[in-house]
This record gives C-alpha cells, sequence and structure tokens, in this order.
C-alpha cells in the first residue's frame, strides 16, 4: 500500500474559487509520515474553467508561518478530478498544498472543500507564488480540501517479482 499524504481527492459539498485573487490552499488533515519522493497527485476543481494549478510541498517555520519545499505545476487541470504523476521531495510532517492562479474575467477554478473537520487547513489570497519561503497563511482550521498525493512504494529486498507486482510493489 502507497504512502498518502493529504485527502481524498473527491467532490465535496462546498467550493473555495480564485475568481478575483490567486488562492494557494494547505491541506493539514494528513501531514507525511515517511520521507521519500510524492509519485502521483489527486485533487478535486470545479468551477467555469480549466486552468493550469501548481501543487507543493510545505513544511512549517514556526506556528501559521510555512516554506515549500517542492512543487510542480500541473499544465492542463481539468474540472472534475485531475490525476497527475509527479515527483515531489516529500519529509516527514510535510503537508501538501494548491495554488489556483487567478483567471482574468473573475471566471475560474473552485477547489472542493467540507466544513465542520477537526484538521487545520491554511490559505494565503496574497499575489504570491511558488517557491514560498516563511510566509504566513491564514489557519482557517476546521475543513478538508480535496488535494491528495501518493509517495513512491516502498520495496521489499528478495521478494518473488509475481507477489511483488500482486501487492502493487
Amino acid at each position: 500500500m502507497a504512502i498518502d499524504i493529504g485527502a481524498d481527492a473527491i467532490a465535496r459539498a462546498l467550493t473555495v474559487n480564485n475568481s478575483t485573487f490567486r488562492l494557494c490552499l494547505i491541506e493539514g488533515s494528513n501531514p507525511a509520515t515517511k520521507s521519500g519522493t510524492i509519485k502521483k497527485v489527486y485533487f478535486y476543481l470545479q468551477g467555469d474553467i480549466a486552468f493550469a494549478v501548481e501543487i507543493g510541498i510545505f513544511y512549517k517555520t514556526n506556528g501559521d508561518t510555512f516554506s515549500s519545499r517542492d512543487s510542480v505545476t500541473i499544465p492542463e487541470a481539468v474540472i472534475g478530478l485531475n490525476e497527475a504523476d509527479v515527483e515531489l521531495d516529500i519529509q516527514v510532517g510535510d503537508y501538501i498544498g494548491i495554488l489556483l492562479v487567478q483567471m482574468p474575467g473573475g471566471n475560474g477554478l473552485a477547489l472542493a472543500y467540507d466544513a465542520e473537520w477537526t484538521n487545520d487547513y491554511w490559505r494565503t489570497l496574497a499575489g504570491s507564488t511558488f517557491p514560498y519561503t516563511d510566509y504566513e497563511f491564514n489557519n482557517l482550521g476546521k475543513r478538508i480540501i480535496s488535494v491528495y498525493g501518493e509517495l513512491e512504494k516502498a520495496g521489499m529486498v528478495g521478494m518473488n517479482p509475481a507477489l511483488k507486482e500482486l501487492m502493487g510493489y
């Protein structure tokens, strides 16, 4: 089974959109429990126009202040479920985030989220972009957003290749 970070990329009850600003969100419900490389990311978008997004890996430097460790641009995001192969470095305790770029004309992407959760969730509305260095985010708490990543699978030395394939390694 893959090691994961973030929350399931599914349609959710609410949306937050970027029609008038750059919107960077950090998902706090499931930080990384292992270091390695994220190989695949998933995110669920709603809205009017599909556009490029950026996926990033964040770590806390102090309180609600974060720096980004790594990021990648997904050039052709679509409305609905998105899946992309990536290579993102991650350390234990890191978080996954997404940047929705402001769209001209007031239309744009929206990221699905649910309220009433117990985890932290951070966002910034500033005109900033990757890389983030000691950047203060707003802690809005009690939300879960649809951005998720899977780390490379750990191999097992000496395992029968047929069994490895069956187990997904």
